[in-house]
């Protein structure tokens, strides 16, 4: 029945043309409930923007904070012009209103569901289903990534895919620790023991930047340096992660623009939005191809995950190098202060270990950081007592 009625809908709904022919083409908006009857969270609204010549793509568009789906008309208007059907959905708000874990994530991959369900009537290759994100909405779009096909945990259905196949971030929230930096009334702090109700364990297992290696699907980066809402090294140390693990992705800085540097308050494209839009398009247009590009990833050296993780007192890091070189291996606190100098040596090619004991040290998040003439490579360590 609901199929039916949204099929009714766009039969009625305003067809918009855009007036370069070359580019773009024209396409249908709706407004619809993307959630299933009896929904967990109540029937959550969207806008759909469905091209009349869609090219296979999808992606669920998720706003900021204090925002609605209407905020996202001119990235949508722009995407479907080009092909490309867009979902803006709205959410449980994990700020502002009483959602807490895993709400907005699970509204996310209902999303993605959503479209899947549809892809037939809608020429949605099931394959090419991503998301879009701007601010918390990033972060709730990496949260879900990291956690793909646990359906039981987040109140979904089994029967449909929830996989994000790629993902469009803007100035996201990755890391719940390190980075304090926000003009927000509320804390990142604060904002993470309210949505993670206090439960630490819960918050670490929940931090992107801990848990890239379960990222199974390129992502596209953006952040302004001057962010002033959420520090821009929260795209470059999550970038640093997913190099770390060899994930293929994209990290574009935008010197000194602040949070929200591509749209003005009339929700159009600033002139670094434009630039934005065209590395969007860019990128989407080589994952059209099959050409999306992969990170350089070093060959001649590998930092493992340490094991076990979490850990108490001590645990293991193994690295392998392919030639001979000056290595050092370091450990960092949350605050980048360096706690401790494991390894400052000349050392063979092969794989090596090194026992990193943190008996004296609090609970926490620590970075090791391998680095040999060759370049560096990090990744994150839960210490819990």
């Amino acid at each position: 029945m609901q199929r039916k009625h949204l099929l009714t809908i766009l039969l009625f709904a305003l067809v918009i043309f855009i007036a370069t022919p070359t580019h773009s083409q024209s396409f249908t908006v709706v407004d619809t409930v993307y959630t299933p009857p009896n929904y967990q969270d109540g029937p959550l609204p969207s806008t759909l923007y469905l091209p009349a010549h869609g090219n296979g793509f999808a992606l669920v568009l998720i706003h900021r904070l204090g925002n609605t789906p209407a905020a996202f008309t001119t990235w949508a208007d722009t995407l479907a012009s080009r092909g490309y059907l867009a979902l803006a959905i709205e959410y449980p708000d994990p700020v502002n209103g009483p959602s807490v874990f895993p709400s907005p994530a699970s509204a996310v991959k209902t999303a993605i569901q959503f479209l899947r369900k549809n892809a037939a009537s809608w020429h949605i290759d099931t394959s090419k289903v991503g998301v879009l994100g701007h601010s918390i909405g990033s972060a709730i779009a990496a949260e879900a990534m990291i956690d793909e096909h646990h359906y039981a945990k987040f109140g979904l259905s089994d029967t449909t895919d929830d996989h994000i196949d790629f993902a469009v971030l803007f100035y996201g929230l990755y890391d719940f620790e390190r980075y304090t930096q926000t003009d927000l009334p509320i804390t990142i702090a604060q904002l993470a023991a309210k949505y993670f109700q206090l439960d630490h364990t819960v918050e670490l297992s929940e931090t992107p930047v801990l848990h890239a290696d379960r990222v199974s699907a390129p992502l596209l980066l953006l952040h302004g340096t001057n962010d002033t809402r959420l520090e821009y090294r929260q795209s470059t140390q999550f970038s640093d992660s997913l190099t770390a693990h060899a994930k293929p992705h994209e990290l574009i800085l935008f010197q000194g623009q602040g949070h929200v540097f591509d749209e003005d308050a009339s929700n159009q494209f600033t002139a670094q939005g434009l630039v934005a839009k065209d590395s969007v398009l860019a990128y989407l247009g080589r994952l059209a191809s099959h050409s999306a590009v992969t990170p350089e990833v070093a060959t001649n050296f590998v930092l493992d995950q340490n094991y076990p993780n979490p850990f108490n007192p001590s645990t293991q890091i193994d690295f392998s190098l392919i030639e001979r070189g000056v290595v050092t291996l370091e450990v960092f606190d949350m605050l980048g202060r360096k706690v401790q100098t494991l390894i400052h040596e000349a050392m063979e090619a092969g794989a090596h270990s090194v026992k990193f004991d943190a008996g004296n040290l609090a609970s926490g998040i620590y970075t090791a950081r391998l680095t040999t003439n060759n370049g560096r490579r990090e990744m994150k360590m839960v210490l819990g007592k």
